[in-house]
């Protein structure tokens, strides 16, 4: 029940009338209780094992000390006042313990490092093409199966999701604009991968502009879809327009063009995004078609792959290869 950052005396007083002498008073100041956050083995380098962690927010550590040590005699501790330090000498064939512990305390924060561990490096991220984020790697160490696993998460959601992968690359696709992608590398169940997490942000997008229009030549009206096949605006009621659906009922939108576009028949992809109030991503869902297939006489016909079912409110964007034709906000009921 003490305070942080506050100062206690505590003085031994006899219960009954004696005389004492010496020391019968201690002051004792209490601190919080300090781990290192975020620990990475990096993996063994030409100056060898390298290890990298994180100073908890608001706290000064003067001194970090790095004890690694094993069942077969290795034991070294170091000390540092930075956050990474580096051991030579070092066998990747053997298991290692590693504690990293504050100045101050008693307990730091532990891993372990296993026999013939494998350690990736040189993560590198390209969207040179705007619908897909390619990921790259190397390693060090004997790999003994060829899967790796991508684990990635995106802006903050914790839904994970997984690219396998048989060689040391993988691609993300639909890539998100503007969204900040989570990366972590791993391998197949028992196999020890250490890889350093990754933060990635996709670049934002910018306006649509293509096919002799841009974004502000289109329009776009969110309706309820027609309960027919190839419907056209024309089936489209004056009351099925709106951005109030209710769970269960699908959603599309009526385009219009104010201006004439090339005829051509390139590949479009279109990518649905849909966020949450808290403009965390809900869904994503992507379809191809050729340009003039999206259009006819001025119009066009678009219907969401995947609509929210829990009540609340959103948002929607629509991108074409990359690049945003529009942002609706809308509502989901009870239906």
């Amino acid at each position: 029940g003490l305070t942080v950052d506050k100062e206690y005396t505590f003085k031994l007083a006899p219960v009954t009338d004696l005389y004492i002498s010496g020391n019968d008073t201690v002051t004792y100041t209490v601190s919080k209780i300090v781990y290192a956050e975020n620990l990475q083995i990096l993996g063994f380098t030409e100056s060898g094992l390298t290890i990298t962690w994180e100073t908890p927010q608001g706290v000064t550590v003067p001194k970090w000390y790095i004890r690694l040590y094993n069942d077969a005699g290795y034991d070294k501790t170091l000390t540092t006042a930075e956050n990474t330090i580096s051991f030579a000498d070092i066998d990747p064939a053997v298991k290692y313990n590693i504690e990293v512990t504050a100045e101050g305390m008693s307990l730091g924060t532990r891993a372990n490092i296993a026999a013939n561990s494998v350690f990736v490096k040189n993560i590198q991220v390209d969207t040179s093409n705007r619908n897909q984020l390619t990921i790259t790697w190397e390693y060090d160490g004997n790999k003994s199966a060829s899967d790796w696993m991508v684990v990635f998460t995106v802006d903050g959601s914790t839904e994970q999701q997984y690219i396998y992968s048989s060689e040391t690359s993988a691609i993300i696709t639909p890539l998100i604009p503007g969204a900040r992608y989570f990366i972590h590398i791993s391998g197949a169940p028992g196999e020890h991968i250490f890889a350093p997490k990754v933060e990635y942000d996709a670049p934002e997008a910018v306006p649509f502009n293509g096919y002799l229009v841009t974004a502000d030549n289109m329009e776009f009206s969110m309706c309820k879809t027609p309960g027919k096949a190839n419907w056209t605006h024309q089936d489209v009621a004056a009351a099925d327009y709106t951005t109030t659906f209710q769970a269960g009922v699908s959603a599309s939108f009526v385009m219009h063009l104010n201006k004439s576009s090339s005829k051509v028949n390139d590949l479009v992809v279109t990518l649905y995004v849909i966020k949450d109030s808290e403009n965390k991503v809900v869904s994503t869902n992507t379809e191809t078609r050729t340009w003039d297939d999206m259009w006819y006489a001025y119009y066009g016909e678009l219907t969401i792959p995947v609509m929210p079912q829990t009540p609340g409110n959103y948002t929607v964007e629509i991108y074409f290869n990359g690049t945003i034709a529009t942002t609706q906000a809308f509502t989901v009921v009870e239906g």
